[in-house]
């Protein structure tokens, strides 16, 4: 969590309970990610419409055995 996560794996729930924010930059750390460049890819094709994901408010994490 030092250097890449937002949490620590003991305190996922955080994530949904606070606003937490990243650690680094992905555009100038992961400039060659794999996952920037189909997230760029993305945008272009899809131009202006891009839609804004927004969890619920009430969102309920179940861990699966």
């Amino acid at each position: 969590p030092n250097k890449w996560g937002l949490v620590p794996n003991i305190e996922i729930s955080r994530l949904y309970r606070e606003p937490v924010s990243p650690r680094f930059d992905p555009r100038e750390i992961c400039g060659s990610c794999l996952f920037m460049n189909n997230n760029q890819v993305v945008k272009e094709l899809c131009g202006e419409d891009v839609p804004t994901l927004r969890p619920e408010k009430n969102i309920e994490h179940i861990n699966f055995p």
